[in-house]
């Protein structure tokens, strides 16, 4: 039908902002160096201190919270000029 032609049409009432902020957040996920990822991953998705997620990587703590801080530096500055 004609009704659905468009992806917002599918998105229930009031969801909209929360779907694509979540799409624009995983976009922006994709760009950073992989060892930004991998430490945005354990620390916010797996819920990992910067010390256990320095034994998984093979890296200090130091080294972690570092590329955690240009991560989310990254993030913040690609979110405000979108």
């Amino acid at each position: 039908p004609s009704s659905l032609t468009r992806p917002t049409d599918l998105t229930p009432p009031g969801k909209s902002n929360r779907i694509i902020e979540k799409i624009d957040i995983q976009a922006l996920l994709t760009q950073l160096p992989l060892k930004q990822k991998q430490v945005l991953y354990q620390t916010i998705i797996h819920d990992k201190t910067q010390k256990e997620t320095a034994l998984l990587l093979h890296l200090s703590q130091q080294s972690i919270a570092s590329l955690q801080k240009k991560a989310l530096s990254t993030l913040r500055r690609q979110l405000r000029s979108t």
